[in-house]
């Protein structure tokens, strides 16, 4: 009894090892050191004027850290190969600023459907038009009810983005 109860454990940790080493964020979520961020809405993301059925837009009330209060959408576009190193942008509607993550494309995952940030993925937000740290580049951020256009650099050239949201 005693051996199919040690072989029954060991299967189960070498069940969660390759979960975890197939998807490191579920190991992160496990030991608290990775969040859900946002709720998904329904919406439609263009870019260029194409929609890209693969972006996804999440709606989050708080900062990422959950200490203050914000207005926030999270453009989800990790498997858009078009926006290879920007996992994630950050529309603030409160403040009206485009921001991008500084973090990598390990910080961001999406598991069931929900957004999952690691702890480094929350170290901060750089908004594109800041001269030193960010991009220095104006986004030119316009929100018109559920509407949200704006533009970011990508290889080169100016991708326009729109946000239909529902």
């Amino acid at each position: 009894m005693k051996n199919w109860i040690l072989k029954i454990l060991c299967l189960v940790v070498l069940l969660c090892a390759v979960i975890v080493f197939i998807n490191p964020m579920l190991g992160k979520m496990v030991v608290g050191t990775a969040r859900i961020v946002g709720s998904k809405t329904q919406s439609e993301v263009f870019v260029n004027d194409q929609k890209q059925n693969n972006a996804k837009v999440f709606v989050s009330k708080s900062d990422f850290d959950g200490n203050e209060s914000r207005d926030y959408l999270i453009l989800y576009l990790r498997d858009l190969s078009m926006f290879n190193g920007f996992p994630v942008l950050v529309v603030d509607k409160q403040i009206k600023m485009v921001y991008y993550t500084n973090a990598s494309l390990n910080d961001y995952n999406l598991i069931f459907g929900k957004l999952l940030q690691s702890e480094s993925g929350a170290n901060g937000l750089v908004a594109f038009n800041n001269q030193s740290k960010g991009l220095g580049f104006e986004p030119n951020l316009k929100i018109n009810g559920n509407v949200i256009t704006f533009e970011i650099p990508i290889n080169d050239k100016v991708q326009k983005i729109k946000l239909n949201i529902a």
